[in-house]
């Protein structure tokens, strides 16, 4: 997102937000990682293991039940920020920002279509007992 901001500031104040940014953001990671290691265990630390930490793995290792992913109930899943990224891509630079909101609602009303259309998505997620 803060990328996406950068294309509204001056170059220099974009890199420095995005860099100050992306430290913040690894600090953290490791923070919460090291709390959660110690608060969890060797549960935790297996997951850590498993799982990538900043770069997601687009072609790994299929879940333990041998489930393929669904590539296209992630990006449904992802319409709005997909909406947002476009709205600022495309309108901010030429500063039709009440265009860009319309945009950006869009892409909202069509996530929200795309989820209550998606088959096998439970609207409740708390864990079965």
């Amino acid at each position: 997102m803060v990328a996406a901001l950068g294309f509204l500031m001056p170059v220099t104040g974009a890199v420095f937000a995005i860099v100050l940014v992306a430290i913040f953001l690894a600090r953290l990671a490791l923070g919460e990682e090291s709390f959660l290691s110690a608060q969890l265990g060797e549960p935790y630390i297996a997951y850590v293991r498993a799982v990538p930490r900043f770069i997601p793995r687009l072609r790994g290792a299929p879940g333990p039940a041998g489930e393929k992913p669904h590539w296209l109930r992630a990006l449904l899943a992802e319409l709005t920020p997909i909406g947002v990224l476009v709205a600022v891509l495309v309108y901010s630079r030429n500063y039709d920002l009440p265009l860009a909101g319309r945009v950006i609602l869009v892409f909202f009303g069509a996530s929200l279509i795309a989820r209550a259309l998606m088959p096998g998505v439970l609207v409740n997620s708390a864990p079965a007992k």
